[in-house]
């Protein structure tokens, strides 16, 4: 027998309540807000609620290839073996809704989003501050467009992060730098903005208090609100419960008093 709310009306009116005041507050755009939903209850391995947030997401017009692309994502953070279970039902929901043949002709191609790039191009658009220290370096002995993706998503955390590992084991440097940077944060199914936010809730589904911080930054960096970083945190206490969400609220206001005034 499964829980239903006839056994506790008082407990399901409650709860109703709050979600579906949370659902109206509209801060987030209803494709981003279930597209977090969807990243984060795909990184705690519950693919049976994904697959209602897929059929909501559906309904509010979300791409197919976008929530697809969500789940993909989330195996950098919590790893194919979560991740495949939900992975499997996708699947099975995909052929049952019939939507096989759209996330087919969406694929990306093999190079994914790096066929037309331009190393060129894409320096004159770097930040000036981009945190490589050694960039002529880096440039030299790893993927350029994996350099480049990074300095324009992630200036900071990737710069430091492959500066230690070109040090500590230059073969997977180039491993790490290639699968998230070269090919996954540059397949632009998501806009950066969007995937951003879906990784703050992936690293709060995951307790990540740094990648937490880390993409917080990224995410107003990359023209998100600070309206909407915070909302994040109060939407996932739905589905992650407030011992695995509001840690994030001091991380929040540390980030905001380090901000220069307007």
């Amino acid at each position: 027998m499964s829980w239903t709310d006839a056994l506790d009306p008082h407990f399901a009116r409650a709860w109703a309540e709050y979600t579906d005041g949370l659902a109206e507050r509209r801060i987030l755009p209803d494709r981003t807000r279930l597209l977090v939903a969807i990243g984060q209850c795909t990184s705690i391995g519950e693919p049976e609620a994904v697959i209602r947030l897929v059929e909501r997401a559906l309904q509010a017009g979300v791409a197919i290839a976008e929530i697809h692309e969500v789940l993909l994502h989330a195996c950098i953070y919590a790893g194919r073996p979560v991740v495949d279970r939900t992975l499997d039902a996708f699947a099975g929901y995909v052929t049952r809704a019939g939507l096989h043949d759209e996330l087919i002709r969406a694929r990306l191609p093999l190079e994914g989003g790096n066929a037309d790039r331009s190393l060129e191009r894409e320096r004159a658009s770097w930040p000036a501050q981009h945190h490589y220290r050694r960039v002529d370096d880096m440039l030299d002995g790893y993927d350029w467009r994996g350099i480049s993706t990074s300095i324009l998503t992630q200036p900071k955390h990737a710069a430091a992060l492959l500066e230690t590992l070109d040090v500590l084991d230059p073969t997977y440097a180039s491993l790490w730098l290639n699968f998230i940077y070269r090919d996954m944060y540059s397949r632009k199914v998501l806009d950066d903005r969007t995937r951003t936010m879906v990784m703050i809730g992936n690293c709060l589904a995951l307790a990540s208090r740094d990648q937490t911080e880390n993409h917080m930054r990224n995410a107003m960096a990359l023209g998100a609100t600070p309206e909407e970083v915070l909302e994040v945190i109060f939407q996932s206490l739905q589905y992650l419960g407030t011992v695995r969400s509001q840690w994030a609220i001091p991380i929040f206001q540390k980030i905001m008093a380090e901000r220069p005034a307007s």
